[in-house]
């Protein structure tokens, strides 16, 4: 079994991916580039009746620094197997589940890299579906399908869009606070002393 089974964390696959005086690094490109495969393969057995280049994946990743690197290398195999690629670049994590809600992105998955709070040196994937994100056993199905002796395709052969998602996520928070504040004003919030520490995430 793939070493890259040591990485799964319940429900998302973490990390190192700088290595440091304590630490080797476990998740590089290499494995960013084994466990793109393995993904490709997963959806295929999940959407058995869309041909490979009718899927659309989603990539995003928070602000560490190890974060472009990574997502280059997991979007030039999806790329190279004929999947369409949106490239997030910089988001949050629930944005990228909204990614699969939101019409005009109509994705049927989406990766987020991101390592939550941990320190700086990790980094890691959140996975998601139309419903949702994935369980602990669909992560343990993904690693399952790693081939490390596989010669993976050479080139990119699909579309790849870079996009924002952040405009379109704030008019969906904007739509959520207005329904739920039961209040008819435009600015439901306006006059509130609102503190937000959005640490060294993809708002901060």
């Amino acid at each position: 079994m793939s070493k890259i089974k040591e990485l799964q964390l319940s429900s998302d696959i973490r990390g190192i991916a700088i290595a440091t005086k304590e630490f080797d690094a476990t998740l590089t490109v290499e494995e960013s580039r084994l466990i793109a495969s393995a993904f490709v393969k997963w959806l295929q057995k999940r959407y058995p009746s869309k041909n490979i280049s009718e899927l659309i994946v989603g990539i995003g990743r928070d602000s560490r620094i190890s974060g472009p690197e990574l997502t280059k290398e997991f979007i030039k195999v999806l790329s190279a197997f004929g999947v369409h690629v949106i490239d997030f670049e910089m988001a949050t994590t629930p944005s990228m589940f909204m990614a699969t809600q939101f019409e005009e992105f109509n994705c049927d998955a989406t990766v987020m890299f991101t390592a939550s709070h941990l320190p700086y040196y990790y980094n890691g994937l959140k996975f998601f579906t139309r419903e949702g994100g994935l369980e602990s056993s669909d992560i343990r199905d993904i690693i399952a399908l790693v081939d490390e002796k596989e010669e993976l395709p050479q080139g990119s052969v699909s579309t790849i869009e870079v996009k924002s998602i952040f405009e379109r996520y704030s008019r969906h928070l904007v739509e959520l606070i207005r329904k739920g504040s039961q209040s008819e004003k435009e600015k439901p919030l306006e006059g509130l002393h609102i503190i937000v520490d959005a640490g060294n995430g993809a708002g901060g």
